[in-house]
């Protein structure tokens, strides 16, 4: 709970909001305007800009010769998924939680569909990304569990069968 407070606080900081409503109670009270100077959104908005800037195209390699031809074809894979699901819109969103809240996430599944099955691609907002909070390692490689906070109305969750009723008294 304490790192979600920081994470609001932080993402308070970045929209401006710098002081408390104590803070701003006595301001008023001694007849002062609430003026905050904001250093801390443009400075990530400067982060953001650098992320976009400095994206990169992916590119398989071949380990041996004889595969380049198979390197291409999974660099073109890549590639068609990546614009498919729009990945540097979903990717800015996941820099935007790093820089601000610190946490960013994206979820990769797989669905079957009338071509066949589909790579999807999910922004998941930090505040709904849980995870080991023993993890030290950036990439959460070395976490016990990490996992999703999905909401659903109650007569969705019904569907899932004789188990959702359990679910949803709690």
């Amino acid at each position: 709970r304490e790192s979600d407070e920081e994470a609001e606080r932080d993402r308070d900081y970045y929209d401006g909001k710098r002081l408390t409503e104590e803070e701003e109670a006595v301001l008023a009270q001694r007849g002062q305007p609430v003026v905050v100077f904001n250093r801390i959104k443009p400075k990530i908005d400067s982060l953001l800009g650098f992320e976009r800037k400095l994206r990169a195209d992916p590119k398989a390699y071949p380990r041996t010769p004889k595969h380049e031809q198979d390197a291409e074809s999974v660099t073109d894979a890549i590639r068609y998924v990546l614009e498919d699901q729009r990945f540097d819109v979903k990717r800015s969103e996941a820099a935007e939680n790093i820089f601000i809240e610190g946490v960013g996430a994206l979820s990769v599944t797989v669905k079957e569909s009338s071509r066949g099955v589909d790579v999807v691609l999910n922004h998941v907002p930090w505040d709904r990304f849980y995870y080991d909070p023993y993890s030290r390692r950036r990439d959460f490689s070395d976490a016990a569990y990490m996992g999703i906070v999905i909401w659903m109305d109650a007569t969705e969750a019904r569907q899932f069968g004789e188990h959702a009723e359990a679910v949803i008294a709690t």
